[in-house]
């Protein structure tokens, strides 16, 4: 069996290099495809042995595989690592905006029901299950928007 593969090794290795788009792991992939097929017997179409390929390739990216296998790689002393500093000032902006939306819910009980249902579960979803129209909770949520803005605006 491996025999008759063999003679159609070049066409093997085209189709690998179209799965994977990479000769050195293509070669790699034959060469699995040939110890999967040793054991077996019978006589397989191209469409089989190109899905053999691509189940075999896909496997090399599963989470599972690559943590079972060691691969070593030569270290190179010229990588130059970059690290993007932490903006904390975009993390206060983003921690005033949440907190004024949550200042902004909490006084009104109904205003929060309703954006808290807009914004968990959809509006078209919440205006079914609470019997609310659409264009009322599109209002409640426009209006809450407005809010929120001018008294961002405000605050400055």
């Amino acid at each position: 069996m491996l025999e008759l593969l063999a003679k159609r090794d070049k066409d093997w290795r085209k189709m690998a290099l179209y799965i994977c788009n990479d000769p050195i792991q293509a070669d790699d992939l034959v060469q699995d495809m040939y110890l999967y097929f040793a054991d077996k017997n019978g006589t397989f179409n191209d469409g089989y042995i190109y899905f053999t390929l691509k189940d075999l390739f896909l496997m090399t990216k599963s989470k599972r595989y690559v943590n079972n296998r060691f691969e070593f790689q030569e270290l190179n002393n010229n990588i130059d690592f970059e690290f993007q500093a932490y903006d904390y000032e975009q993390d206060l902006n983003t921690q005033r905006d949440i907190d004024l939306i949550n200042d902004t819910l909490n006084q009104s009980r109904i205003e929060k029901i309703i954006i808290n249902g807009i914004v968990f579960d959809g509006l078209r979803k919440f205006s079914r299950e609470s019997g609310i129209s659409i264009n009322t909770a599109q209002k409640w949520k426009n209006n809450f928007k407005d809010k929120v803005w001018q008294k961002r605006n405000k605050a400055g």
